[in-house]
């Protein structure tokens, strides 16, 4: 059982784009090999900013993806128990049936964050996540 996130970068963002911390692209997560998640049009700067703070939280706690754009949170990662994690989403496309391990659900979101940073600096960003890399 594993997850993975996967990200296509919108080409045709304006400078003004980048000074305002938004970074639009397309975001699929896939879980156990079946699309769990697709936003075409994600902010994944804001996304990636909330999963590192996540991430170095070194705790336990769930992983809430709020953005100004829902009323609601539009991705969770909810602590269960016995280092499982269940994974919830306003526009999840099945309800899953297992949990994922906290090793392979971090795994994975380290691996989202090293290959968006790597994008971030080939086009020039400045927003860095480099406690990933």
């Amino acid at each position: 059982m594993g997850i993975t996130f996967t990200f296509k970068i919108n080409p045709e963002q304006k400078h003004s784009a980048y000074e305002l911390g938004y970074m639009e692209g397309e975001l699929n997560i896939h879980f156990n090999q079946k699309l769990f998640f697709h936003d075409p049009h994600n902010n994944l700067a804001e996304l990636a900013a909330q999963l590192d703070k996540w991430m170095n939280s070194g705790s336990q706690k769930d992983f809430i993806f709020k953005t100004i754009d829902h009323d609601e949170p539009i991705l969770t990662f909810q602590y269960e128990s016995s280092n499982q994690w269940r994974l919830h989403s306003i526009w999840q496309n099945f309800e899953p049936e297992d949990t994922i391990h906290t090793i392979a659900l971090k795994s994975a979101a380290k691996k989202f964050l090293e290959n968006l940073n790597k994008e971030f600096n080939r086009i020039g960003y400045d927003v860095k996540f480099d406690d990933h890399t």
